[in-house]
């Protein structure tokens, strides 16, 4: 696989620290290590609602929940439909974050989902937000790339995820997935989400 394929210019595998002339080293492990209280505090009013959805219900605010719980290790289906599975991930999680376990999805359970959320879970683009857009923006500001540090995913995020691209020679599509957040750290690569264990079982079937 050649260099275009992969969507990285082997030679700008360093990541952004050379080329901004910036010292990462310490600024990896104080993003990483306050982005979520930070993030939570930030978010706070100015996320936007994400609307409350129910099993058997199907839609984009669907398929954002999905992706939500793969980032936090629940391997489910990413095609936009509530199903028996989802529901019974949504639990599981609820049950582990002492929230109301109902399989229905409102604030509090969305709040929990996009807070207490590792970096590079789920590719990020525009309209998403979270602790990992947080992080992502932290990280844009270390490499000299300006933007908002709010934790959502607006039009300035995007624009200046597409000036990082086009200034490592990655694929410019605006989307953070896990080749960017690679170049972002400097060519370290994301750690994968810890698969749950056992938690289709932890949940009864009413059907």
């Amino acid at each position: 696989m050649n260099s275009n394929e992969s969507g990285i210019d082997r030679q700008t595998t360093t990541g952004c620290s050379n080329a901004s002339g910036v010292d990462r080293s310490g600024a990896n492990s104080d993003l990483g290590g306050t982005s979520n209280s930070q993030a939570q505090s930030s978010l706070g009013t100015k996320a936007p609602l994400s609307p409350q959805i129910s099993p058997w219900e199907t839609g984009p605010a669907v398929v954002e929940l999905q992706e939500l719980l793969n980032a936090h290790g629940f391997p489910v289906k990413i095609d936009g439909d509530f199903g028996w599975r989802t529901e019974s991930a949504v639990r599981a999680f609820q049950r582990q974050h002492r929230l109301r376990v109902d399989g229905i999805v409102g604030r509090e359970t969305w709040e929990a989902l996009k807070h207490d959320l590792k970096p590079g879970g789920r590719t990020l683009h525009r309209g998403h937000s979270g602790a990992d857009v947080y992080e992502l923006q932290g990280l844009l500001q270390v490499c000299g790339v300006s933007c908002p540090r709010d934790g959502i995913f607006g039009p300035e995020t995007e624009q200046a995820v597409l000036h990082f691209q086009r200034r490592h020679h990655l694929k410019e599509t605006g989307q953070v997935d896990r080749h960017t957040w690679t170049m972002l750290r400097a060519g370290r690569p994301m750690e994968s989400p810890t698969p749950q264990r056992r938690w289709l079982l932890g949940d009864k079937k009413w059907w």
